[in-house]
């Protein structure tokens, strides 16, 4: 199961890169300061983030391991290698043998949650039966 990113989070993104490329465009044409013209980079930016992460998997779930994908590295944790697994605060934190891994739900698109949810349920259940 691929789990994406926050959609809603991701629109919000676009939005401000679209409105800083147009207030730097339109610092161009009046006679305002032209420090403004530098937000349209800042917006470019934005939209670059937005299509980068549209369909980016941020955590892929299978029957034998847990996949995170970070923005600079990807941890694999195999299920029989996961010692405890925790949900406070919205953040699921499963830790294995060498490395631990936290997951913030804020995240995480509203559609796949209960989807995560019930993988960590059964997951649970069987690590602590």
């Amino acid at each position: 199961m691929n789990i994406l990113l926050n959609q809603r989070y991701l629109k919000r993104s676009l939005y401000l890169g679209i409105g800083y490329i147009a207030l730097g465009f339109t610092s161009f044409f009046t006679d305002g300061s032209s420090y403004l013209a530098g937000l349209s980079g800042i917006g470019v930016l934005y939209v670059g983030q937005y299509f980068y992460s549209k369909n980016k998997i941020l955590v892929k779930l299978q029957s034998e391991s847990i996949e995170y994908f970070g923005f600079f590295h990807k941890k694999i944790i195999p299920v029989n290698e996961i010692l405890s697994l925790k949900y406070f605060a919205g953040d699921y934190t499963i830790k294995a043998k060498h490395t631990t891994l936290v997951i913030d739900t804020n995240e995480i698109d509203k559609t796949a949650q209960l989807e995560m949810k019930a993988y960590f349920d059964a997951l649970q259940s069987r690590i602590n039966p």
